[in-house]
């Protein structure tokens, strides 16, 4: 998954002006990536501790699993 990412960047270059633009894109989504991670770690952290961020991210969690499973239970398509 990683390799993919760095990937797309191999054929850019900064000189290039519209490269400059996909380039901060990838930026953008690699900062983005890296919070998400931080904050996931750091909600599996607090868990550990008893803390709010931690109850939240499972709270959170278990909706999205019942939602799933709401909606694969009433569309036929789904199986």
């Amino acid at each position: 998954m990683i390799r993919s990412e760095y990937d797309k960047s191999r054929g850019l270059s900064p000189e290039n002006p519209p490269d400059q633009i996909k380039i901060e894109g990838l930026k953008a989504n690699a900062v983005r990536a890296l919070s998400n991670y931080m904050l996931y770690e750091g909600g599996i952290q607090d868990r550990n501790k008893g803390g709010k961020l931690g109850a939240a991210m499972d709270r959170f969690h278990d909706k999205n699993v019942q939602g799933m499973q709401k909606n694969k239970d009433s569309d036929p398509k789904i199986s």
